[in-house]
């Protein structure tokens, strides 16, 4: 436990730093090499970009465990599922894996475990006496727009980190992260109009409409955190 718990120390704030910035740029390359059309992805670059810029402030607030933390819910989580699973799909009759394992997948899971190490380390030696929760109103349409379009697993786990950051007092990261699930809504307004994908769909246009309200309302309070801080 003692090793565990001097982890984070054993790793200096630069080299801390350059990780992220790695396991960023490790997640983007995944995303890019994913995707075959340049419009769909952008969809899914954007979002892994603002939570990425979301990362990098926390680090350079000196708020390692929210970085961390974001890193690995926000951006690697999925790496060590994916592969668990492959692992899993063992099949004792064949001597095969019924899954094929992603190598993508191996590496991620791979760099979430040091991520989990890390957090820990973390919270271990975080003193948590003196956070006071920042609330936001603008978490509660966050949890509305998440719980209506992806269902309410996912609505509890996202508007839980959100809270955490408002808990370690982080508004442009807060803001970040609800704006990541969001900044693709004008590529889904394109569709919807021009497209006519889901056009006479009524969800479609709820999503649609939460999704910008939170993307407008997310970019005022983005940029009006930004110069509260340069203040």
């Amino acid at each position: 436990m003692l090793y565990i718990k001097s982890f984070m120390h054993k790793i200096s704030f630069k080299k801390q730093t350059l990780f992220l910035f790695l396991f960023i740029l490790f997640k983007l390359m995944d995303v890019i090499l994913s995707t075959y059309d340049f419009f769909d992805g952008l969809i899914y670059i954007f979002p892994v970009v603002f939570i990425g810029l979301a990362v990098m402030y926390l680090q350079f607030d000196q708020k390692p465990l929210g970085a961390h933390v974001l890193m690995l819910f926000g951006l690697f989580g999925q790496y060590l599922y994916a592969f668990t699973s492959d692992i899993f799909s063992f099949n004792f009759g064949t001597m095969s894996f019924m899954s094929t394992i992603n190598h993508i997948d191996a590496i991620g899971s791979v760099l979430s475990i040091y991520l989990i190490i890390f957090v820990i380390s973390a919270l271990m030696n975080e003193r948590f006496s003196g956070y006071k929760m920042a609330y936001d109103p603008l978490v509660v349409l966050f949890a509305i727009y998440l719980y209506i379009r992806f269902g309410f697993e996912y609505a509890v786990l996202n508007v839980s980190i959100a809270c955490f950051l408002m808990f370690i007092r982080s508004k442009v990261a807060f803001y970040l992260w609800v704006i990541s699930f969001v900044i693709s809504m004008p590529f889904f307004l394109i569709d919807l109009i021009i497209e006519q994908a889901g056009y006479e769909i009524l969800s479609y246009w709820v999503y649609e409409i939460l999704g910008l309200i939170l993307l407008v309302f997310g970019f005022i309070k983005l940029i009006k955190a930004l110069n509260e801080k340069e203040a």
